[in-house]
């Protein structure tokens, strides 16, 4: 499952943060609520997916820990707002190397993100916020 939205979160209420859908909102709340045990791969390219913000950093509500609450293995999220080219970017650089064989192997997502984000490192080594922010949570 692939998102490419905007993201929010509530440092009061952190279960009311979540996606921004066209048709409406996503939230922590409906994630945990939800339950998809055989589901594999969540990339959720939105700003600040994976944090709770300044006040609690290390905060465990926020879309991409709901995902993985709701049974996805492997979430990739965002840390911080990231550009949306260099997302982009770096969605296209991670599919391509995760897809490069058939079958697809979801263990291999972690290792294709970290060749995607090493690649744009490499390319723009001074630009940590083209590149820093993404992570993925799974084992």
């Amino acid at each position: 499952m692939h998102f490419s939205c905007h993201g929010d979160q509530s440092i009061t209420d952190p279960s009311t943060g979540g996606l921004i859908l066209h048709d409406g909102r996503l939230t922590v709340a409906d994630l945990v609520r939800a339950r998809h045990p055989d589901s594999v791969l969540a990339f959720l390219a939105a700003c600040k997916s994976a944090s709770g913000g300044a006040a609690v950093p290390d905060e465990v509500l926020t879309p991409a820990a709901a995902f993985q609450y709701a049974g996805f293995r492997h979430v990739i999220g965002t840390m911080w707002a990231i550009d949306d080219d260099a997302a982009s970017d770096l969605t296209e650089r991670m599919y391509s190397d995760l897809f490069q064989h058939e079958p697809l192997d979801a263990r291999d997502t972690a290792p294709a993100l970290h060749r995607a984000v090493r690649d744009m490192r490499n390319a723009s080594p001074y630009r940590p916020s083209t590149w820093a922010s993404v992570v993925h949570l799974g084992a």
